[in-house]
């Protein structure tokens, strides 16, 4: 008889889940074209119309030059198809508004999911609060979500209670 390894491995009573992700979307070939005037808006309205007809809910997020950063809970699909969705969605849009060829999304993209509430939260600040100065070099990067604060989304972080005040 052969006793395999994994056979006297005790299958673990408890799994980490989460709804929360990291997505990370990239400008192909790090073209520096998301924020073309007129396109952040436009990626801006697409996150808008995302949290209606998918149910996701947006925590943190920030458009650069070379990519858009978000921090999301799940709704109805998958992240990942969100992601895929998202992009092909909001580059038909981009198109018809610059009719440039040469803005395109990488195909390859970050949907990792942020399992620890102390991760949650150090991702939300990198997204938001270490994002570039402003255009003039100081104040506010304009395209961040602390700019938009009625797209954003309230998080329950992982490791923290909930309130009842």
């Amino acid at each position: 008889m052969h006793l395999d390894i994994m056979d006297s491995i005790p299958m673990p009573t408890t799994t980490l889940t989460t709804n929360v992700y990291h997505i990370e979307l990239h400008a192909k070939s790090q073209t520096d074209w998301l924020t073309t005037p007129g396109i952040p808006q436009l990626l801006i309205e697409h996150i808008r119309m995302c949290r209606v007809l998918s149910g996701i809910r947006i925590h943190a997020f920030c458009i650069v030059a070379d990519h858009l950063e978000l921090l999301l809970s799940a709704g109805e699909e998958h992240p990942y198809e969100w992601a895929k969705t998202f992009m092909r969605r909001t580059l038909a849009d981009v198109h018809l508004f610059a009719e440039n060829s040469d803005m395109r999304w990488d195909k390859n993209f970050i949907c990792e999911p942020v399992y620890e509430g102390a991760e949650q939260r150090k991702l939300a600040i990198h997204i938001e609060i270490d994002a570039p100065f402003g255009p003039d070099g100081h104040g506010l990067w304009p395209w961040t979500g602390i700019c938009f604060p009625h797209l954003l989304d309230p998080i329950q972080w992982a490791d923290v209670p909930v309130s009842n005040e």
